[in-house]
This record gives structure tokens, C-alpha cells and sequence, in this order.
């Protein structure tokens, strides 16, 4: 795999976690599904640090896009930007790092709830034992089901931050690799190029083959008409077609013309139906 191939992979993987820290951060704000805690102010701190909305959101989709580009025959495939794709997967390190702090700092630290008739955090000082102690979680009374939703969700953060700073790694390596032996994309467009442009050639000398075989025109030994002067630097299997066109061209022309006082023989049963033919023809006549 080249460098512009693993390129275009870790871009393709980070657009779906990018979505996913965005969609976890976005539903902490709701808690049982409700806005009036959201503007109530009555959410985990944490939550409001957006973490997965600006770290694991923001700051890896940006580096993942150019990440992209530069696996992608574009402007990007080059050395520059892969040198550009370093400084970009170590500011997507950095988004990650800070929605891994986040969430890990939310799962210790446990959600905010009301206790009786108290809103605190019930948790704070239980050096997150609460996850284990499923039991526990019935203190918090309001919003419904806080705990089970607040863990479950920085806990998908946790993971897709761990995956992001991987995959940031990785590019951070990879674009040095890019940057010093290049993408190795520029050098598959020119390959394909010449393909499609050696294609089009011999397809184009294959009609004039053609045309040479069934006419012999002078015009199609024309140097004007041969995809070869418009591509010069192609390889000297054009000049064999040519040459072999060329040849069944003379062959073509110094055939002899067939005989047109030879007659063709006819089968008793096709002269028989001529005879009868006549017959009827002469008895039409004479009727009328």
C-alpha cells in the first residue's frame, strides 16, 4: 500500500468517528430526552466542555478532509500536501486528546443529578467505584436513567477519541514517508494516462488497418491521419501495426481482379426452376 492509498483509507475512517463524537456530544445535552435540563443549566460539566463537538468533532473532520484529498488524484497528492497532512493529523491528535480527556474526566467524575430535593454530583468523590456498583446509580432520581446515559455515551467517546489519536498517528507517520518518497498517486495518473492515450492509438490504428485492408486508399497511408505523429512518444508497437498494415495493404492491391467471363455453376435444380420459369413466362404470353 503507498501513501496516498493509506491516505485515502485513514480519511474514509475518520469522517464516520468525527460524526459519531458530534452525534454522543450533541445527545449529552438532553438527558431523558428533555431540553428543559439543557436550558436549565442542570447537565455534567463535562458535557459542557464539548468535548466530542470540538475536539473529536471539529478538529479531526478538518484534518480528516485534507487527509482525504491527498489520497485523492487532486491538488493535494503531492509532497506539499502530505507535509500539510502532518501539521493537520497533529492538530486532529490534539481534538482527539482533549475528547479523550473529556470523556474520561466525565466517567470518573460521574453525572450531575438531583438527589432528593438536592442537584449535585453524587459521585464525584467515589473515584469512579460507581461502575461497578450498579446499585448506586438509583441515588440520582432526576433526569431518568442519568448514569446509565451519561456513561454510555462518554464511554463511545472514550473509544472513538482512542481510534482518532491512532489513526492521527498513523497519517503523522505516513505523510513523512509521503512528504520524503512522495504519494505515489501523481505517478499512477501519469501511468494511467499514457495507458488510456496508448489505447486510444492502437484503437485508432486498428480502424486505419482496417481501412487499409478493405480499400487500399493512398489516403489512409497519409502520415496526417496516424495517431502516431499526434503521439510521437509512444511505444514502437504503433510503428508494427503500421509497418504490418501496410504490407497487408501492397498484398491487398496485387491480388488479381477475378474473371468476369467465368460463370458460375449452376445446380441441376437451379437450372431446372429457370427452365420452368421460362415455360410459365412463354405460356403467360400466350394466353394473353
Amino acid at each position: 500500500m503507498c501513501t496516498g492509498e493509506c491516505s485515502l483509507w485513514i480519511g474514509r475512517t475518520l469522517y464516520p468517528l468525527a460524526l459519531i463524537s458530534i452525534i454522543c456530544n450533541l445527545m449529552l445535552f438532553f438527558p431523558d430526552w428533555d431540553v428543559q435540563y439543557a436550558l436549565n443549566g442542570q447537565i455534567t460539566e463535562e458535557v459542557k466542555l464539548m468535548g466530542g463537538l470540538v475536539g473529536g468533532g471539529v478538529m479531526v473532520l478538518i484534518p480528516a478532509f485534507h487527509i482525504y484529498m491527498t489520497g485523492e488524484r487532486g491538488c493535494c497528492a503531492n509532497r506539499f500536501g502530505m507535509f500539510l497532512s502532518i501539521i493537520l493529523a497533529a492538530v486532529g491528535v490534539a481534538g482527539a486528546f482533549y475528547s479523550f480527556s473529556v470523556a474520561v474526566s466525565g466517567l470518573y467524575h460521574g453525572p450531575l443529578c438531583k438527589v432528593g430535593d438536592e442537584w449535585k454530583i453524587p459521585f464525584e468523590n467515589k473515584d469512579a467505584n460507581y461502575l461497578k456498583d450498579r446499585d448506586s446509580w438509583v441515588k440520582c432520581t432526576e433526569p431518568k436513567n442519568v448514569v446509565k446515559f451519561n456513561v454510555v455515551l462518554f464511554s463511545i467517546l472514550l473509544l472513538v477519541s482512542i481510534l482518532q489519536i491512532i489513526l492521527c498517528g498513523i497519517q503523522m507517520i505516513n505523510g513523512l514517508f509521503g512528504c520524503l518518497c512522495g504519494t505515489c498517486r501523481d505517478k499512477d495518473n501519469t501511468g494511467h494516462d499514457n495507458v488510456n492515450m496508448t489505447s486510444l492509438a492502437i484503437t485508432s490504428e486498428k480502424k486505419l488497418y482496417f481501412l487499409w485492408e478493405s480499400t487500399g486508399s493512398d489516403l489512409a497511408r497519409n502520415p496526417v491521419t496516424s495517431p502516431a505523429c499526434a503521439f510521437p512518444s509512444l511505444s514502437p508497437r504503433l510503428l508494427t501495426l503500421r509497418s504490418t498494415a501496410t504490407t497487408l495493404s501492397d498484398n491487398r492491391l496485387k491480388r488479381p481482379a477475378p474473371s468476369t467471363t467465368q460463370t458460375p455453376t449452376q445446380t441441376p435444380h437451379i437450372v431446372k426452376k429457370q427452365k420452368l420459369s421460362a415455360e410459365a413466362r412463354k405460356a403467360k404470353c400466350e394466353s394473353d
